[in-house]
């Protein structure tokens, strides 16, 4: 079984490469933010109210999300002290957490939602399952390396020694069966963003 190594890259580097990082996540205007604001803007009516930013780095959804208008109570949650504390200084509300473990209830957001940061995971099992526990009405992520469509496809781990990330390519089929035995779980759908991004919505049942 493969090593899994705690990631720290943020930490250590976040606000020496702050620019550096903006760069790789891009502003308020990024297409898939601004896509799932537009999404997003479609399921208001339904009740979507809250919604939780996981990863949220420097809480750029959080200007998307004000440019729109939409009324949606939004959470950040991020691992890391010097995003945490950057986006408290202007207002945000943060969750200090290990998104694997984060400390709130079974479905307290109408939306849980991550953005390129399943790729940087060791396994992505544990932070989907945590966002499907959170969410109340849909867990859903945005993924920056699309999952692998064949059947036959393998999913590759990529730990990088030097910068201490992982940059991760998942399978389709190793997600779907995650979903496929969730008793919450009562539907899902893949949808392309552009070339380089794809979105996984999933619909789920009420919590007991």
């Amino acid at each position: 079984m493969e090593a899994v190594h705690q990631q720290t890259w943020w930490n250590k580097n976040a606000a020496s490469r702050i620019r550096e990082f903006q760069s790789w996540v891009g502003d308020a205007s990024a297409p898939s933010k601004v896509y799932m604001a537009l999404y997003l803007k479609s399921r208001v009516s339904p009740g979507y109210k809250t919604l939780l930013d996981a990863g949220c780095g420097t809480g750029t959804f959080y200007d998307t999300l004000q440019q729109s208008g939409l009324p949606i109570a939004y959470t950040g949650a991020d691992s890391c002290a010097y995003f945490i504390q950057m986006n408290r200084d202007r207002g945000i509300v943060m969750l200090d957490a290990d998104l694997r473990r984060i400390p709130v209830p079974d479905g307290t957001f109408d939306v849980a939602f991550s953005r390129h940061t399943f790729e940087h995971q060791p396994c992505v099992d544990d932070i989907l399952l945590e966002l499907v526990r959170v969410g109340r009405q849909e867990m859903c992520h945005i993924f920056f390396i699309k999952p692998l469509v064949g059947s036959d496809e393998r999913e590759h781990i990529n730990w990088d020694r030097d910068t201490n990330l992982y940059h991760n390519t998942y399978t389709r089929v190793h997600i779907e069966s995650l979903l496929t035995s969730h008793k919450r779980v009562r539907s899902w759908k893949w949808v392309d963003i552009n070339d380089q991004e794809c979105a996984l919505h999933v619909y789920l049942n009420p919590t007991e």
